[in-house]
């Protein structure tokens, strides 16, 4: 049983020497860097580099430069990006542990506090998570060991080696935390009087978080301990810099006054008044007599070899490529290598320091106060967002490399003799064997080779979401209501005016959304605004029971003889998105494509939502904004208010785009764009 009896002395130097003495031998080290010639030279003096580095030295850099914040910040943020999921079997049906925890990070937003420990332990030697239980009624009450009965998390609050000092260690040898931190003096700040003061808190309700440890397992090396060198080298090249510009790039000007020239003590001030007004860019015109002025040669050096020599030698030991180092958060200046070594690495961070070292030893030791349900098979497994999924760059190559494998096999008359079309899906465009059946189904229908091609032109390809780390611009605040489409629906239709009425080539978002649907198993799909009907068309050959509505008769009765003509199965009707007429629970799966826009959202999610199955799935495409040719725009939703109505919806959002149209359309519109997945919570 683990020793709950602590001692509140602190410890003598001998002892701190027998439990952490790879600190002693650091610092003696330390106080050998940079000694040559057996002492004679000392270069870090010499050089101006401190040989004891302390916290707060540490804490500096990172709060006012900008290469060790990016040092810090950079690994962490890549790392946490995306949901965070803790699955413990991969049935459909949600188990308690699993909901327990959904419920808990919403509620307290443990994957923020989660990166920002690991942001602190970086800075520092270690950090650690105090976590604030239902036991604690005053400040007196943290000492205490947390007892075995069922506790209630109430928050969770991430510090610092700097604010969360140790303050007294196991001294016991027989205990099994022998040598470990028994007691913590934790700075909680006091929010009346600004102040802060120290908190005595016991282990028990202490995550202790360490990275790159040696020997010691609470004490860890800070991140920019290595490179301290290198950030103050780089400090004295780019604030050098900006000084030798200042001085170098007007130096000044020179006179030469001609010998026989004789000048009073009146024409001196003068000259001096006219230069001082010069300078202060109060005149642009100098006169003068028996005075030549010359501009004196400007004297700036380049600083960027000796820059990229410190940038490399950083990158060397942070392990992050330098163009994402020194280049944009989501690495666009990074050539391919550089973000396929970057996501290598940022995967390896998870496997080895995020989820062992933080979020594990977190979730156990709730699991372990009973705040979070028993596990059925004593596992689970800690679902990231996948770093390897295809970039839009590299979807949109992969387009074109297909398009144009597409347009070299059918214009060739022998192409088919020599590698039959399945082949040809699959060994030179990749596809997947339910890509290609799909294909062949279609093919079946009797649409077109033309119509049928799963990838056309580069803007039919899906553009990826934004990565994590870069904002959204936001838009001024505007109303959740939907403003009324501008379009007569039922005229176009009656009159066949839209290109695209005769169209059955499917969108990009169907197929792929298809797919994701056949692999979850899902068996219906309501389609709100089915247009012609090509893609309840496309999801019923997917196998999948498809209903699809649309206000307009008109789009109904053609969506009808399309689905006849290529011999699909599809229930079309009219139907309000605004009052849907299904029961409660009906659906697997809603699919609806630029049409949502166009209603009063504030009725039409609910009822999404309402005829939504419990983890159901939803792909929502509306515009955001309409820009016209003459220069007017409609406002018509924002990023915060969408996502706040879907949340109020009882959705949870699994991926999400924005996007701009770049060109007018034939309608002379453009449009800013929102595409967002969403899972009905179960």
């Amino acid at each position: 049983m683990e020793r709950t009896r602590h001692s509140n002395k602190i410890l003598t130097s001998s002892e701190f020497h027998a439990l952490a003495s790879e600190l002693v031998a650091r610092m003696n080290m330390a106080a050998k860097l940079g000694q040559q010639f057996g002492g004679d030279r000392d270069l870090y003096q010499a050089l101006g580099y401190k040989t004891k580095l302390v916290y707060t030295d540490f804490t500096s850099r990172y709060v006012r430069q900008d290469m060790a914040k990016a040092i810090i910040d950079r690994p962490v943020k890549a790392t946490w990006q995306g949901e965070l999921e803790l699955i413990e079997t991969e049935d459909d049906k949600e188990t308690a542990f699993e909901k327990a925890w959904r419920q808990l990070d919403w509620k307290l937003q443990l994957k923020t506090r989660l990166s920002r420990v690991d942001r602190l332990t970086g800075i520092g030697r270690y950090g650690v998570l105090l976590l604030g239980l239902d036991d604690v009624g005053n400040r007196e009450g943290f000492v205490r060991p947390v007892n075995g009965e069922t506790r209630k998390l109430l928050y969770v609050k991430p510090f610092g080696e700097g604010s969360a000092k140790i303050d007294t260690f196991e001294d016991d040898p027989k205990s099994e935390r022998y040598g470990m931190p028994l007691i913590y003096g934790v700075e909680v700040a006091d929010a009346n009087s600004g102040s802060s003061s120290s908190v005595k808190v016991h282990h028990s309700r202490v995550i202790h978080i360490v990275d790159d440890n040696l020997e010691s397992e609470i004490i860890g090396t800070p991140r920019l301990e290595a490179v301290f060198n290198r950030l103050m080298d780089l400090e004295k090249l780019v604030g050098g810099d900006a000084e030798m510009f200042w001085r170098g790039a007007r130096p000044g000007f020179q006179g030469m006054v001609d010998k026989d020239y004789q000048m009073t003590q009146t024409m001196k001030d003068d000259m001096k008044d006219q230069i001082d007004e010069y300078e202060h860019n109060l005149r642009r015109i100098l006169i003068n007599e028996g005075v030549d002025l010359k501009a004196l040669d400007q004297q700036v050096a380049d600083p960027k070899g000796h820059f990229d020599v410190q940038v490399a030698c950083i990158s060397a030991v942070t392990g992050i490529p330098q163009r994402i180092l020194s280049g944009s958060e989501r690495g666009e200046l990074a050539s391919t290598q550089d973000a396929g070594e970057w996501k290598t690495y940022v995967q390896a961070r998870r496997e080895d320091h995020a989820e062992p070292k933080i979020i594990r030893p977190f979730v156990d030791r709730l699991i372990e106060l009973k705040i979070l349900p028993s596990l059925q098979k004593d596992e689970y497994r800690v679902k990231w967002l996948d770093l390897f999924s295809v970039s839009e760059k590299e979807r949109v190559d992969i387009g074109k490399a297909r398009a144009n494998a597409i347009r070299e096999y059918t214009t060739n008359p022998l192409a088919e003799s020599i590698m039959p079309p399945a082949a040809f899906f699959e060994l030179c465009l990749g596809l997947s064997a339910g890509q290609i059946e799909l294909v062949t189904e279609m093919v079946g229908a009797g649409i077109s080779e033309e119509q049928k091609a799963l990838m056309k032109e580069i803007d039919d390809i899906i553009p990826k979401p934004v990565p994590a780390g870069k904002p959204i611009p936001k838009k001024k605040p505007v109303n959740a209501q939907m403003q009324a489409s501008h379009t007569d629906w039922k005229k176009v239709y009656e009159d066949g005016g839209a290109h695209w009425m005769d169209d059955l080539q499917p969108t990009q978002f169907a197929q792929e959304f298809a797919e994701e649907l056949v692999e979850e198993g899902k068996t219906s799909l309501l389609e709100i605004g089915c247009g012609n009907g090509r893609d309840s068309i496309l999801f019923s050959m997917a196998k999948l029971s498809v209903t699809g509505i649309d206000l307009v008769p008109e789009a109904v009765k053609l969506a009808k003889e399309n689905a006849e003509r290529v011999g699909a199965t599809v229930d079309f009707q009219e139907g309000n998105a605004e009052e849907l007429t299904f029961a409660d629970g009906t659906f697997d799966a809603v699919y609806s494509l630029s049409v949502l826009h166009s209603t009063d959202m504030k009725k039409s999610i609910p009822e999404i939502s309402r005829v939504l199955k419990s983890k159901g799935l939803a792909l929502i495409y509306i515009y955001s904004n309409t820009q016209y040719i003459d220069g007017k725009k409609d406002e018509t939703t924002t990023v915060d208010e969408f996502i706040g109505l879907l949340k109020d919806n009882d959705f949870n959002i699994t991926n999400f785009y924005t996007l701009e149209d770049e060109e007018y359309d034939e309608a002379g519109e453009k449009h800013g764009i929102i595409v967002v997945k969403l899972k009905k919570n179960g």
